[in-house]
Protein backbone atom coordinates (compact mmCIF):
# COMPACT_ATOMS: atom_id res chain seq x y z
CA UNK A 1 0.00 0.00 0.00
CA UNK A 2 1.57 2.79 -1.05
CA UNK A 3 1.45 6.42 1.41
CA UNK A 4 0.35 9.45 -0.01
CA UNK A 5 1.24 12.67 2.23
CA UNK A 6 -0.19 15.81 2.28
CA UNK A 7 1.40 19.02 2.51
CA UNK A 8 0.61 22.38 3.63
CA UNK A 9 -0.58 23.73 0.32
CA UNK A 10 -2.80 20.03 -0.02
CA UNK A 11 0.07 18.68 -2.29
CA UNK A 12 0.08 15.02 -2.51
CA UNK A 13 3.85 13.27 -1.89
CA UNK A 14 4.60 9.62 -2.57
CA UNK A 15 6.83 9.17 0.65
CA UNK A 16 8.53 5.75 -1.13
CA UNK A 17 10.10 8.41 -3.22
CA UNK A 18 11.89 10.83 -0.25
CA UNK A 19 15.23 10.62 0.59
CA UNK A 20 16.05 7.42 3.29
CA UNK A 21 17.38 10.59 5.42
CA UNK A 22 13.93 12.12 5.56
CA UNK A 23 12.09 9.04 5.90
CA UNK A 24 14.68 8.56 8.96
CA UNK A 25 14.13 11.52 10.30
CA UNK A 26 9.92 11.41 10.13
CA UNK A 27 9.87 7.61 11.47
CA UNK A 28 12.13 8.56 14.35
CA UNK A 29 10.23 11.91 14.96
CA UNK A 30 7.05 9.93 14.85
CA UNK A 31 8.48 7.29 17.10
CA UNK A 32 9.49 9.45 19.49
CA UNK A 33 5.98 11.11 19.75
CA UNK A 34 3.78 8.00 19.92
CA UNK A 35 6.11 7.16 22.94
CA UNK A 36 6.68 10.50 24.01
CA UNK A 37 4.03 13.05 23.58
CA UNK A 38 1.14 10.16 23.10
CA UNK A 39 1.84 7.94 26.52
CA UNK A 40 2.40 11.90 27.87
CA UNK A 41 -1.35 12.64 27.36
CA UNK A 42 -2.45 8.73 28.42
CA UNK A 43 -0.56 9.12 31.84
CA UNK A 44 -2.44 12.51 32.32
CA UNK A 45 -6.12 11.10 31.49
CA UNK A 46 -5.40 8.63 33.70
CA UNK A 47 -4.53 10.72 36.84
CA UNK A 48 -7.33 13.15 36.31
CA UNK A 49 -9.56 9.62 35.62
CA UNK A 50 -8.22 8.56 39.02
CA UNK A 51 -8.68 11.71 40.68
CA UNK A 52 -12.31 12.11 39.76
CA UNK A 53 -12.98 8.38 40.37
CA UNK A 54 -11.58 8.84 43.86
CA UNK A 55 -13.68 12.09 45.04
CA UNK A 56 -16.78 11.41 43.60
CA UNK A 57 -17.30 7.58 41.14
CA UNK A 58 -19.90 9.60 39.19
CA UNK A 59 -17.59 12.42 38.42
CA UNK A 60 -15.58 10.07 35.94
CA UNK A 61 -17.35 11.49 32.86
CA UNK A 62 -16.11 14.89 33.83
CA UNK A 63 -12.81 14.09 34.69
CA UNK A 64 -11.21 16.98 32.45
CA UNK A 65 -12.74 19.26 34.99
CA UNK A 66 -10.04 18.14 37.76
CA UNK A 67 -7.27 20.96 37.46
CA UNK A 68 -4.13 21.03 36.52
CA UNK A 69 -2.82 22.36 40.32
CA UNK A 70 -4.62 18.47 41.27
CA UNK A 71 -2.79 16.63 38.85
CA UNK A 72 0.41 17.78 39.24
CA UNK A 73 0.05 17.21 43.34
CA UNK A 74 -1.02 13.75 42.44
CA UNK A 75 2.15 13.12 40.55
CA UNK A 76 4.27 14.66 42.99
CA UNK A 77 2.70 12.66 45.88
CA UNK A 78 2.82 8.99 43.69
CA UNK A 79 6.08 9.89 41.65
CA UNK A 80 6.20 5.56 41.55
CA UNK A 81 2.79 4.65 40.82
CA UNK A 82 2.74 7.16 37.61
CA UNK A 83 6.25 5.74 36.50
CA UNK A 84 4.79 2.77 36.52
CA UNK A 85 1.57 3.89 34.67
CA UNK A 86 4.00 5.24 32.07
CA UNK A 87 5.91 2.14 31.21
CA UNK A 88 2.69 0.40 30.70
CA UNK A 89 1.26 2.97 27.88
CA UNK A 90 4.96 2.54 26.39
CA UNK A 91 4.69 -1.16 26.44
CA UNK A 92 1.55 -0.98 24.90
CA UNK A 93 2.23 1.78 21.82
CA UNK A 94 5.43 -0.43 21.15
CA UNK A 95 3.57 -3.90 21.14
CA UNK A 96 1.04 -2.20 18.84
CA UNK A 97 3.78 -0.85 16.91
CA UNK A 98 5.11 -3.86 16.63
CA UNK A 99 1.77 -6.12 15.65
CA UNK A 100 0.96 -3.79 13.24
CA UNK A 101 -2.01 -2.38 15.33
CA UNK A 102 -1.33 1.41 16.12
CA UNK A 103 -3.93 3.73 14.20
CA UNK A 104 -3.09 5.98 11.67
CA UNK A 105 -4.30 9.58 12.15
CA UNK A 106 -6.37 10.50 9.04
CA UNK A 107 -5.15 13.53 8.57
CA UNK A 108 -2.54 14.18 6.38
CA UNK A 109 -2.18 11.47 5.03
CA UNK A 110 -4.06 8.76 1.87
CA UNK A 111 -4.42 5.62 1.77
CA UNK A 112 -6.39 3.84 -0.80
CA UNK A 113 -10.43 4.25 -1.20
CA UNK A 114 -11.64 1.00 0.18
CA UNK A 115 -9.45 1.61 3.66
CA UNK A 116 -10.75 5.35 3.69
CA UNK A 117 -14.13 3.91 3.48
CA UNK A 118 -13.33 1.31 5.90
CA UNK A 119 -12.15 3.77 8.61
CA UNK A 120 -15.01 6.69 7.74
CA UNK A 121 -17.61 3.43 8.37
CA UNK A 122 -16.17 2.45 10.91
CA UNK A 123 -15.49 6.01 13.12
CA UNK A 124 -19.36 6.68 11.79
CA UNK A 125 -20.57 3.65 13.84
CA UNK A 126 -18.16 3.79 16.84
CA UNK A 127 -19.41 7.77 17.58
CA UNK A 128 -23.00 6.66 17.06
CA UNK A 129 -22.21 3.85 19.91
CA UNK A 130 -20.71 6.76 22.40
CA UNK A 131 -23.64 9.13 21.43
CA UNK A 132 -25.97 6.43 22.56
CA UNK A 133 -24.45 5.74 25.43
CA UNK A 134 -23.55 9.56 25.93
CA UNK A 135 -19.51 9.15 26.02
CA UNK A 136 -17.63 12.04 24.50
CA UNK A 137 -15.70 10.64 21.83
CA UNK A 138 -12.13 11.46 21.98
CA UNK A 139 -10.61 13.63 19.43
CA UNK A 140 -6.89 14.72 18.63
CA UNK A 141 -4.37 13.28 21.53
CA UNK A 142 -7.63 13.11 24.06
CA UNK A 143 -7.92 9.66 25.39
CA UNK A 144 -11.11 7.36 26.53
CA UNK A 145 -10.32 5.09 29.28
CA UNK A 146 -10.86 1.40 29.06
CA UNK A 147 -10.12 -0.46 32.25
CA UNK A 148 -6.26 0.04 32.72
CA UNK A 149 -6.12 1.31 29.39
CA UNK A 150 -6.50 4.28 27.43
CA UNK A 151 -7.18 4.41 23.22
CA UNK A 152 -7.23 8.05 21.45
CA UNK A 153 -10.41 8.32 18.71
CA UNK A 154 -8.34 6.70 16.14
CA UNK A 155 -6.98 4.08 18.31
CA UNK A 156 -10.79 3.39 18.47
CA UNK A 157 -11.88 3.06 15.31
CA UNK A 158 -8.78 0.98 14.58
CA UNK A 159 -9.96 -1.43 17.54
CA UNK A 160 -13.80 -1.47 16.06
CA UNK A 161 -12.49 -1.95 12.44
CA UNK A 162 -10.75 -5.19 13.07
CA UNK A 163 -12.63 -6.67 15.87
CA UNK A 164 -10.46 -6.26 18.94
CA UNK A 165 -13.30 -5.07 21.14
CA UNK A 166 -12.99 -8.41 22.64
CA UNK A 167 -15.15 -7.52 25.79
CA UNK A 168 -17.51 -6.18 24.07
CA UNK A 169 -17.54 -3.07 25.42
CA UNK A 170 -19.00 -1.11 22.22
CA UNK A 171 -20.91 -4.38 20.89
CA UNK A 172 -21.06 -8.10 20.18
CA UNK A 173 -18.02 -9.56 22.75
CA UNK A 174 -15.46 -10.68 20.18
CA UNK A 175 -17.17 -9.40 16.97
CA UNK A 176 -15.22 -9.59 13.73
CA UNK A 177 -16.20 -6.41 12.58
CA UNK A 178 -14.14 -5.92 9.48
CA UNK A 179 -15.54 -8.73 7.29
CA UNK A 180 -18.47 -6.66 7.02
CA UNK A 181 -17.45 -3.05 7.42
CA UNK A 182 -15.48 -4.29 3.73
CA UNK A 183 -19.06 -5.79 2.71
CA UNK A 184 -20.28 -2.27 3.23
CA UNK A 185 -17.24 -0.24 2.17
CA UNK A 186 -17.04 -1.80 -1.42
CA UNK A 187 -20.80 -1.17 -1.90
CA UNK A 188 -20.58 2.23 -1.16
CA UNK A 189 -18.00 3.13 -3.51
CA UNK A 190 -19.68 0.71 -5.82
CA UNK A 191 -22.64 3.50 -5.48
CA UNK A 192 -20.32 6.41 -5.66
CA UNK A 193 -18.98 5.33 -8.88
CA UNK A 194 -21.94 4.44 -10.44
CA UNK A 195 -23.07 8.03 -9.23
CA UNK A 196 -19.82 9.72 -10.88
CA UNK A 197 -20.52 7.71 -14.10
CA UNK A 198 -24.33 9.28 -14.22
CA UNK A 199 -22.87 12.84 -13.31
CA UNK A 200 -20.32 12.04 -16.56
CA UNK A 201 -23.43 10.45 -18.87
CA UNK A 202 -25.51 13.90 -18.08
CA UNK A 203 -22.60 16.25 -18.65
CA UNK A 204 -23.44 17.62 -15.49
CA UNK A 205 -20.61 19.70 -14.03
CA UNK A 206 -21.77 21.75 -11.53
CA UNK A 207 -19.28 21.04 -8.35
CA UNK A 208 -22.76 21.85 -5.97
CA UNK A 209 -24.58 18.80 -7.79
CA UNK A 210 -21.49 16.45 -7.62
CA UNK A 211 -21.38 17.55 -3.74
CA UNK A 212 -24.84 16.61 -3.39
CA UNK A 213 -24.13 13.01 -4.85
CA UNK A 214 -21.49 12.13 -2.40
CA UNK A 215 -18.50 12.75 -4.89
Amino acid sequence: MSIIVKDHTGTEHDAEKFPMASLMGLVNRGFNHVLGNETAAQVTAKIRSHIAEASNPKRKADSKSVPTSEVQAFREANATLVQEWDVAFKNAKLAQILAGELGVRAAGMSVDPLTRECLSIARTEIKDIFRKQGWKFPTGDDTFAMGDATFTGDELVERWLNGQDKAGTFGEKNADNKPRIEREANRSLKAKAAKRDAVAKSGVADQDVAASLGL
